[in-house]
């Protein structure tokens, strides 16, 4: 059996990518200068740079032998270098410059065998690993390189479409998984965004299965289709049971923007109507909760805090009481966030006051109804502060004596603000 499942067969990489070696297909740019075992050091003439089109900052790279087996090493181009001719080369920029005085651009002032000695500069790449052919005539991917030399004949090149495509579409460390996935393309990959007519690019595909059991996170510049790739991955994770009915692989999503749940212009129909690409009701399939209604998902289940919380139970248990006041004490938490900077004291005081259970209150009658009474002064305030009321009446039986009650009320009390006309 492969020891591999992850890896592509030479034959195979040779019927999707031409009999050539990438060593033909893709652009050579220079030489491996020096080499660790976690870095490396290309030197680059200006001419061969501008043949490859340019080398982006996180660009990818590879380095093998001029000729050799199809095996080589992946490089990331991560900033400029330095070669020992650097101080040469700006005495001679320098020269130039003074040379024209800024009339014509420096390099003019150069001969031909300065200009080219000045041309020659370096990139500091990682070594990301290795691509190795194994016994099998598959590719193999190792994350780190085995061997480094003080002199080698490393060449590099800038990968081609078809080698960029062998490299971001590699599959290392498959799940294991019985569930059969079918590759998804969820983007185009390419060197850098200010690329100019360049044609080397690929098709980047995920495989389902890959995501299960894992972590995994998409990251990119705004409007470069994470949303809409994150909608191809969700929809072909849920496809897994066209191949295995009697498993389902459930999903549960945080859209706080909406980008995924709702149907929109750019990525088409949202989430909510995933089941239609199987052909399946709605019932069992999918469920959606929101603050707010909308029209493309009218089953939506609405969520909204209620900071008044539910009634006290008729018997006082800890964990009852708990429960009545959790999405109080949750709106508080809200309240409080949205009040921090207050520094007002009379807006300090309802922020910061304590509506947390007392302790031993199932045995202290008088903990009870003093915990009551503060929580009644909360919800009053918040019925004061516009916050629309439940539908059941606050019971202030118990909490007050007679004369205060009646004292209360409007009829009671002709100068309050709030005394029937």
């Amino acid at each position: 059996m492969d020891s591999n499942p992850g890896g592509i067969d030479i034959m195979d990489a040779l019927a999707k990518y031409g009999d050539e070696s990438f060593r033909t297909r893709s652009v050579r740019i220079g030489v491996v200068y020096t080499m660790t075992y976690d870095r490396a050091t290309v030197a680059v003439y200006d001419f061969d740079r501008e043949k490859a089109g340019g080398l982006p900052k996180g660009g990818f790279l590879i380095a093998a032998k001029q000729t050799g087996d199809e095996g080589f090493i992946l490089l990331r181009i991560l900033k400029e270098g330095r070669l020992p001719n650097a101080a040469a080369n700006d005495i001679a920029r320098q020269q130039g410059l003074e040379s024209t005085a800024n009339d014509q651009p420096w390099s003019e002032a150069l001969d031909e065998w300065m200009r080219n000695q000045v041309s020659l500069h370096a990139v500091e790449c990682r070594i990301l690993g290795t691509f190795l052919v194994n016994d099998n005539g598959h590719y193999e991917y190792a994350e780190d390189t085995d061997n480094y030399f003080a002199v080698h004949d490393l060449m590099v090149w800038k990968p081609d479409s078809q080698t960029l495509d062998l490299v971001i579409n590699y599959r290392h460390r498959t799940n294991p998984v019985s569930m059969g996935g079918i590759r998804r393309p969820v983007g185009r990959i390419r060197f850098a965004a200010a690329e100019r007519g360049s044609n080397t690019t690929a098709v980047v595909q995920i495989d389902p299965t890959d995501l299960l059991r894992r972590r995994t996170v998409y990251l990119g510049m705004s409007r470069s289709g994470k949303s809409n790739a994150m909608k191809i991955t969700a929809e072909a994770i849920y496809r897994l049971r066209e191949s295995d009915p009697e498993h389902r692989v459930g999903q549960l999503i945080f859209d706080p923007n909406g980008e995924y749940a709702q149907d929109n212009p750019q990525d088409g129909p949202g989430l909510h109507r995933i089941h239609e690409t199987l052909g399946l009701q709605r019932r069992d399939e999918v469920e959606t909760y929101g603050l707010f209604a909308t029209q493309s998902d009218p089953q939506r289940r609405i969520m909204k805090i209620n900071f008044f919380g539910d009634p006290f139970p008729a018997r006082w248990t800890d964990d009852d009481v708990e429960i009545a006041l959790d999405q109080l004490l949750a709106g508080r938490d809200i309240i409080r966030e949205i009040m921090a900077d207050e520094s007002a004291r009379y807006t300090t005081a309802f922020r910061d006051a304590d509506l947390s259970i007392p302790l031993n209150a199932a045995s202290d009658v008088g903990a009870q109804v003093r915990y009551k009474r503060a929580i009644l002064c909360y919800q009053t305030a918040l019925a004061a502060a516009g916050l629309t009321p439940p539908n059941w009446p606050p019971s202030i039986n118990g909490l007050f004596n007679a004369q205060l009650i009646d004292a209360l009320k409007q009829g009671a009390n002709p100068n309050s603000a709030n005394a029937p006309v």
